[in-house]
């Protein structure tokens, strides 16, 4: 159960994130074209796909704070690589370099964000007794 829900947080922060960019920075010359909608397509599947190969979200990758960093570090610096791979091969110059840089800097602080939130949230069920069905 918890494992869904982290993974649809994870989603859900990529694609705010890059739309409330593409929407709130209009002055860096960004346009609503093909482009921008393939490298959100892109930016998408890359996630999916790297998460699902490296096994981010299963269960016993998540009961464990520092492997489940871990490996959401080493998938973002992955993820970071397919991206700047699908923008040199096709040359995507016409899309803001200052867009796509806050883009990935403001992802990778959200994704930390969300870490800290599983942190306090997962510290906060296995302390509370209440929790704890005791059988007798």
């Amino acid at each position: 159960m918890i494992h869904r829900s982290i993974f649809w947080l994870d989603i859900f922060t990529l694609n705010v994130s890059f739309l409330l960019l593409l929407l709130g920075v209009q002055h860096l010359y960004v346009t609503y074209s093909g482009e921008s909608l393939w490298l959100w397509c892109w930016v998408n599947v890359c996630w999916l796909f790297l998460s699902s190969i490296g096994k981010l979200y299963y269960n016993r990758n998540i009961s464990s704070f520092e492997l489940f960093l871990r490996r959401t570090t080493r998938i973002y610096f992955y993820w970071l690589g397919l991206i700047m791979l699908y923008l040199f091969i096709n040359n995507l110059y016409t899309l803001s370099k200052v867009f796509i840089t806050i883009f990935i800097c403001a992802y990778a602080f959200m994704l930390l964000l969300n870490r800290a939130l599983y942190l306090l949230v997962y510290s906060y069920f296995t302390k509370n007794e209440n929790l704890i069905r005791k059988v007798v």
